[in-house]
């Protein structure tokens, strides 16, 4: 392994780990959602809680802005279509239908029923979808970075 395929594996695992820590803060609300449901003996009833969309959402919102930073900064590895095309998959496949879930549970919150259980499960997956989009558009647009260092020191 030569000396830059390892600085790339360091550079690759650097940002793996740091998208890991930003993920980890952001289980800290919900942690402590889960910690008060505990508390009033209703630990299930976590999943009814709307943090889990408003997470999935920030993840996805960040995983948005993170390509499109890609997009437009200076190096000639980045290949245009392609960056749109996951933005706009992340955009109509993650964003909207975590925001309409959103809507969902906050309108099931108040009502005598409460949050539909479909709504508590798509949620959640969402937000785990989400935290994976993010991990793999963190790394990937890490590694962009690296390559326009790279052939910016040429």
């Amino acid at each position: 392994m030569d000396t830059t395929t390892s600085k790339r594996t360091t550079d690759s695992t650097r940002a793996f780990f740091e998208a890991c820590t930003e993920l980890l803060m952001s289980l800290l609300p919900i942690i402590v959602v889960f910690l008060v449901m505990l508390y009033i003996n209703k630990p299930l009833k976590v999943f009814a809680k709307p943090e889990w969309a408003f997470g999935a959402a920030i993840f996805f919102g960040q995983s948005l802005v993170r390509l499109l930073a890609a997009m437009i900064s200076p190096h000639k590895s980045v290949q245009g279509p392609k960056v749109v095309f996951f933005a706009a998959s992340v955009l109509v496949i993650g964003l909207v239908p975590t925001l309409l879930c959103l809507v969902f549970l906050i309108h099931g919150a108040e009502q005598p029923n409460g949050v539909p259980v479909e709504f508590q499960v798509f949620q959640t997956l969402l937000f785990f979808v989400s935290a994976v989009v993010y991990l793999i558009v963190g790394v990937v647009t890490h590694e962009l970075a690296s390559k326009s260092q790279q052939l910016g020191s040429h």
